[in-house]
Formats: C-alpha cells, structure tokens, sequence
C-alpha cells in the first residue's frame, strides 16, 4: 500500500503547476527557555535545508516537504564540557492556498509531519527520539527578487514525542527558496 501512495505522489507531482519543486536553505532555531526537560542541553542557531514538491489537487495548493537541521548543542551540567551535536530531519504534508497582495504572492500553508532527532556525542552515545508536529508555513515572492526566489518561514510545533524530557516543542526556520 505504500508503494501505490509513493506512486501516486509521484504521479500527482509530475502534473503539477511547478516544474519539479522547490529547494531551500536557511537558518533554523530551536526553542525558548524551557524547551528541554530537564534543561541539560543548550541549542545553538543552526542550518537547515531540503526540499518542496508539489502535489496537484483542484482549488488548494499541496507540497511535501522534506527538512534537515543541524545545531551545535552545549550541555549545562557543570561536570560536562562535551560539545554535542543536534540533527534532525522531518517530513511533512503541507496543505494551503496562495494568494497576491499588490505584487507579493503569498502561499500560507498548514501540514502535520513526522520529526526525527538524535542529540549525540559520538554516534555510539546519545538520545534519540521521534515528534508528532503542526507545520505553519509561509512562501512569499516578491517582485524586486527574481521570479523563482522567494523566502520560506516555518514554524514548526510539537504535539507528541516518543521521549517528552528531551523534546523542544518548537522550532523556527528562516530559508531562501529557489523553485523550478
């Protein structure tokens, strides 16, 4: 059954009114002040990049959406100097409609995705754990950038996570978009 719905994304995407989808890059943060329980772990600004693909249906627009992150991480327990490192990638199914304001186009969209993170020193030693989220995201071109530029924000927000004590709850991305 996964095979038929790999293949029909795959179908739906080929007759879509992009050419072939999106790429973007940008930056990414995780979290405020308590975001992890207990607060061990200080999350530094990160990257983060993947890629769009539409997926045609009558009236809305939809994309998945395919992200990595990566931060460097600190740890707060005054007997720990090891710099961890934190990676996560996530998949989501972004639904919306977009719009023009003046000569802005605007694309608001709504998804729910499936997250994946691991907070590591080595590969051997480390926590891992998956997240259920809310994905709102926002793709916005305009006129004085060429026409295949524009800029995505995401704010991504945690509904449930396999592992609570080590889950931010919120995530923010800032990328530059190129669609073909």
């Amino acid at each position: 059954m996964l095979r038929k719905f790999i293949l029909v994304l795959i179908f739906l995407s080929s007759v879509s009114s992009e050419d072939i989808g999106s790429l973007f890059l940008g930056t990414s943060s995780v979290g405020g002040e308590n975001e992890f329980y207990p607060r061990s772990y200080d999350v530094k600004y990160g990257t983060s990049a993947g890629f769009l693909i539409p997926i045609r249906f009558p009236y809305i627009e939809t994309h998945y959406k395919v992200r990595a992150s990566y931060h460097p991480v600190l740890s707060n327990r005054v007997y720990d100097d090891i710099e961890y490192e934190y990676i996560s990638a996530s998949n989501v199914l972004l639904v919306g409609k977009s719009f023009n304001v003046k000569s802005v186009s605007l694309l608001p969209q709504v998804g729910l995705g499936l997250l994946y993170e691991v907070i590591h020193h080595e590969w051997e030693y480390g926590h891992m754990y998956n997240l259920l989220f809310v994905d709102y995201s926002l793709k916005l071109n305009l006129p004085s950038i060429q026409e295949r530029w524009g800029l995505l924000f995401n704010l991504e927000h945690g509904i449930d996570s396999s592992n609570p004590g080590y889950s931010p709850e919120i995530r923010f991305h800032v990328s530059l978009v190129f669609t073909y």
